[in-house]
Order: C-alpha cells, then structure tokens, then sequence
C-alpha cells in the first residue's frame, strides 16, 4: 500500500496548475444544515444557505495518459506520412517528370500536416493543465511508435534498421553520461557585485535566475540533434546502398532515411526526458510507513496520534515517539522552543508526503479514518493546515477564499472574512485582489484564516496564527476559534500569542522533537509560570535519552556543562532506580520536574510504586559511606551527588525529590574577571 500511495503522489505532483484539481486541492468541506448568529455577531459556519462544498486530493485522470499516448502515436503516423510523400515526388516527379504532380502531391502532404496541427491542438486541449504529464507521455508514445516503424523497416530488411540502432545506442549513451554529470551551469551567472544586488532585494528576476534549476546538460540538445543527424545519414548512405544492389527503388532512399531520423529524434527524446531535471527534482517524497496499533479506538471522533517519529533520510531523529489525543471541540497549544519541532509536527499531521526527504512512522486516525490515504472520491476534508504563510495560488482572492467557488459560498466567505478585518471595503479589496499572493501579509493572513473557517474541517492546524494581525484581530480569532470548539471541532495550534495560549483546554510541551508534558492547560501554565519544568514518559531505560535531552534543555546559560551533566546523572540514576521494580506487563508512566534556584535546583521524580520506606533510604546512605570504590546502586548514586533526598507521596505516586548543588556561570565568570583584573 505504501508504494502505491508514493507512486500516485509523485505521478500525480508533475501536474500543472488548473482551475479544476485547484479547487480540489484546497481542502474543502461540507456545512452542517443549521445556524444562528451567535450573540456577539459572529456567523457560524454552518450557514443554510451555503452551497455543499466537496473536495477530492489532487490527482490526474486515468483517462489522460491512455488519450495522450494514443494522439501522440497519431501525430508520429502523420508525420511518418509526410515521409513516405517523398517516395512519390521521385516517382512522378523527378523520374517520370509529370510536373502537375509537384503541386498535388504538395497540396496533398497540406493534409497529414493540417491533421497533425489539429491533433496537437486537441492533445493540449484534452489534457490542459497536465503540461509536464503531458509533454512526458507524449515522448513515451512517439518513441513506442518509432521502435514500431524501426521493426517494419528491419522486416524489409534486416540492415535498414542497424543505423537506427546505432544512432539511438550512441546517443543513448551520451545523454546518460550528460545526464550523470549534471550541469554546474545557472541559467545567470553574475559577479560578486551583481550578487550584493541581488541579495539586497533589488533584482527579484536575477534571484530567481540564479536559484532556478537548469533542466538538462547544456550539451544534451546538441548530443540528441548529432545522433538525429547520424541516423538520417546512416541510414541515407544504407538505403543508397541497397538500392545500387536493386533491393530497393531508389525512390524509396529518402523516405527511409526520413522515417529513421525520425525514429532516432523520437525514442532519444525519451532518453533526454528521463535524464532531464522534472521540474520538482528538489523535492522528494518522505517515506511514509503506517503503523498499525492494537488497541486502536474507533468510535472516538476526534484526533489519534500513536508513536509518530520523523526522521531526516538516515540522519537524525526530528521528532520521536509522539502520541496524543484531542478530544472533538477542544483547543490544544503547543509549547516549545526553537526547533523542538512543533511546525514540523503541524506539517506531517497534514502532509506527511509533503515533507521532502524525510522518513515519517506512525499512526493518525481522525473519527477514525486515515487522513494521509489519497482518494480521488468526494469527501469532506479532515483536516485544514493554516502555516505561517498560509497557502495561496496565483489567482484572485475571492478565488483563493472559496476555492474557486462562487454563488452562496462567496457571499458566506465575504461575511467570515469581514469578521476578521472589520470593513467592507477591506473585503472587498481583498476578493477584488487579480493575484492573492501580492496582497498584504495581514490581508494574507486574514484570507487564510477565513477559508479555514469557511470550509470548517473536522481538525485545524494552525501555525502562529497571530502572525501578521493586530491586537483586535487576534481578539476576533480567539472568539472564532471558541465558536469552532462549540461546534465540535478540534483545534490544534502553536503560538506565541497569551490570548490565543489562553483559550487552550490542553497544553503539549515539545523539546527536541519529543513530547515531555502534556496536561490541561491551566496546571501546566501554573507550574511552568512557578518555574517548574516536566517531563512525562514511559517508565522505562527507552526514554533515557528523552530524558537527558530535557534536563539538558533546563540549563542554556554559557558555561552550564557541569551543571548538565551532574543533574542528567542524578536523573538517570532515579530512572534506574524507578524501572527496577516496574511492571512489565503493563505500560506505565514516570513523571520528572525541576526547577532552578540560586545556587541548587529540585529535581522530582513521581511513579506508581509503594512509597519509599525510611529503611531503603538508610540503606542507600549507608552504602555510599562504605561504598569503597565499588559501584553504587542507583539510589545510592542519587544521594552521593545531592544535597539532600526526600521520599514522599503526592496524589497516591511515590516521589523522590533530590535537591542538587549548581551554580550560576556568570557569577563564576564576573568573579573570575575582578580576579584577574586585581592581579
């Protein structure tokens, strides 16, 4: 299943652009049936009078290959045709010398080439927006109609075809080995000079020139001409030959070397295309492998994430071991720093085959459905993705708002917009915009939004969706996004923003790709505004690293190493400690919390085992007085390196806080400084 899924992803991403699968691509959804106007205005989105709205992924027809291939044969017949009109304009000119057969033949040979005008005319019609597919199956057809022309020549006689097979095997050869070589050439070169205009924002054309992609070697169109060439005169210089020796009419050398050249040009056109750069060579699928889950709930109608890790193609982990639930009508935010990888995590919940050269695993259900399977069937999306820069086509901005709809669902859109930016006039500058993408970025923004709420998914992603908005604005998104929860929908978002954070039922702490807190929001807001940190994970040695990156997370002051690695010890040790009498039959979870203070920090740890009697602390004292070298258990450990060790209970968990010696590096720093400035 997973290669059949990439195979229609990559056929189907050489598409163009086409108002028809456009409006498919933007995810869409079907409205409920009732609404009302909620107390402060705002319309919800199932409004009556809106049209259905109905969306399928952006796939190619399967009828469109069979048509182009067979149009593609036809032209090479007309053009075969053309040919073998030489053989006549010998006969009967040349030879018989009937000059008014000059003029019919030509008036005839206006046919094949008025027809091959009118089927390349029909090709690009039937298949408009397909231009890349086009183009390649249109090769692949002429070169399937070339090796049928070689092999008829080969039955009149078994050498007519040799210069054909060498040509094609010669020029095969070289376009491969251009094509292996790759070009090192820009389509514009420039100087460091030309290079500070560009980077400085003042020659839009020459960036795009010079970070745009060279399709070919630049000696591959001179490699396919060269053998064209080689072939028509071989096989001229052949059918020569064999007409001296009366195997064939002399009238008949021109049109077989014109349909072996022919036959060279069309199968080395396919070779050219393979070895040519597709217009997303710098874009390659992830590899995408579902993971099956035992336990899996499908009657629960919001979103299922279980054990999702992405990571680069061989290379490190970017996010690991992930799995959360979000109830249908709940808001949850996610927390995290730079690079902990909560865009990341938005962007594989969508598109997972999206994310170019990455290896993704896991598992996501929505109502129980599969949101990354690809369907050509009308649906109701699952889900719609707003990221920082939301996505826009090259077309209008009623266009972009309504997914190339109009009618009720423009008027709907108009009125969801103006709820974010407040004006009419704005509404109308927008929907009025010729290329949505020149708009201004909070225009931009808002129109984004506005199609989300307008298409009214069963989940929303949205990345900093405050980005570009004033103060007003966010208070409109927050309300929207209240109305949305009300009506059953879950609601997914990072931000940096405390209006939107505060509307969050559920809170997701991320550090370094790993999930290590997860809680309602408001206990979660408390603690971290106490300074405590935490850390949540399976009770096992498995999220040992998991562990160590979040204590080593809690120290980013210069000159903190020491301080990392004594607490990252102490950690590993209380670990320890916890998994030696776990349960192995049963999943469990262990919890950490830290916090700093001036010169030591707390680090706690909380399972689900019998509390800790004073006797096995006794032990553990008495083990590090009399340790003599030997190695230590890892409760003993725990109280060599602290200060101090507590055992206790909290909410029926067993706890054990170890209160650990640190310092501040800058103090250490300064001190050292006067030091030296004394001496």
């Amino acid at each position: 299943m997973r290669a059949k899924v990439l195979l229609i992803v990559n056929a189907y991403s050489q598409c163009d652009l086409n108002p028809e699968w456009a409006r498919r691509m933007l995810s869409t959804d079907k409205p409920d049936k009732d609404t009302d106007l909620t107390d402060d205005g705002l319309l919800l989105p199932d409004e009556p009078d809106a049209a259905d709205i109905q969306m399928t992924d952006r796939t190619a027809p399967g009828w469109a290959l069979g048509i182009s291939h067979i149009l593609s044969i036809a032209a090479f017949a007309l053009l075969c045709a053309l040919a073998v009109f030489t053989i006549f304009f010998d006969a009967l000119v040349i030879k018989d010398g009937v000059r008014i057969a000059g003029p019919l033949l030509a008036a005839g040979a206006m046919v094949p080439v008025v027809g091959l005008l009118v089927l390349e005319f029909a090709h690009s019609r039937a298949l408009a927006g397909y231009r890349h597919a086009r183009a390649t199956s249109a090769r692949r057809g002429q070169a399937i109609a070339a090796l049928v022309v070689a092999g008829g020549l080969t039955l009149l006689h078994p050498l007519a075809g040799a210069p054909i097979a060498l040509a094609i095997g010669l020029g095969a050869v070289g376009l491969l080995a251009l094509g292996r070589r790759k070009s090192v050439e820009r389509f514009w070169d420039f100087d460091t000079k030309e290079a500070v205009s560009i980077l400085s924002g003042r020659d839009r054309t020459g960036l795009h020139l010079a970070g745009a992609q060279v399709p070919e070697h630049a000696l591959a169109r001179t490699m396919h001409l060269s053998a064209t060439a080689l072939g028509t005169i071989g096989a001229y210089a052949l059918a020569s030959d064999l007409a001296n020796q009366a195997v064939f009419s002399s009238t008949a050398v021109t049109a077989i070397a014109g349909l072996s050249g022919l036959c060279v040009y069309a199968v080395l056109a396919l070779v050219r295309g393979y070895c040519s750069v597709p217009p997303d060579a710098e874009w390659t699928p992830a590899q995408v492998e579902p993971v099956a889950v035992e336990d899996e709930d499908r009657d629960f109608e919001g979103l299922i994430v279980r054990h999702l890790s992405v990571h680069e193609t061989g290379g490190r982990p970017l996010l690991s071991d992930v799995s959360i639930e979000v109830e249908p009508g709940s808001i949850v935010g996610i927390l995290g720093d730079s690079g902990a990888g909560k865009s990341l995590l938005m962007a594989t919940l969508a598109d997972p085959f999206g994310q170019s050269h990455l290896d993704i695993r896991g598992h996501v259900r929505i109502a129980g459905l599969d949101p990354w399977q690809r369907s050509r069937e009308d649906q109701q999306p699952s889900i719609v993705h707003v990221g920082n820069t939301g996505p826009l086509l090259k077309a209008s901005g009623s266009e972009n708002l309504t997914c190339f709809h109009d009618g009720a669902v423009l008027e709907r859109g108009k009125r969801i917009l103006e709820q974010l930016v407040f004006s009419v006039e704005a509404v109308e500058e927008i929907c009025d915009a010729t290329d949505a993408t020149w708009l201004p970025g909070m225009h931009q923004k808002a129109l984004t939004l506005s199609r989300a709420f307008l298409l009214g998914p069963q989940l929303y992603l949205l990345d900093r969706p405050e980005d570009g908005l004033h103060e007003k604005q966010v208070g409109a998104l927050v309300t929207r996004l209240k109305h949305e929860a009300r009506l059953g929908r879950s609601i997914v978002t990072v931000s940096e923003n405390r209006a939107v954070m505060d509307c969050c039922d559920t809170l997701i702490v991320l550090v370094n790709g790993r999930m290590i807190d997860f809680g309602p929001a408001a206990e979660i807001r408390k603690r971290l505004s106490a300074g405590w940190g935490r850390f949540v994970g399976n009770r096992s040695l498995d999220v040992e690293d998991s562990l160590e990156n979040w204590i080593r997370s809690q120290f980013k002051r210069p000159g903190d190493e020491p301080n990392r690695r004594r607490v990252a010890h102490v950690a590993s040790e209380m670990l320890a400690f916890s998994c030696k009498t776990r349960d192995n039959l049963r999943q469990q979870t262990l919890i950490f919390e830290f916090k700093h203070f001036e010169d030591h920090c707390l680090l706690r740890m909380q399972d689900s085992d019998a509390p800790i009697t004073t006797a096995v602390l006794q032990s553990a004292e008495s083990e590090t007085e009399n340790s003599e070298g030997r190695r230590l258990s890892p409760l003993a450990s725990v109280m060599s390196n602290s200060l101090d060790v507590e055992a206790g209970t909290e909410f029926d968990r067993r706890t054990l806080t170890a209160k650990i010696e640190t310092f501040d590096p800058r103090k250490k720093q300064n001190r050292q400084g006067h030091e030296n400035s004394a001496s």
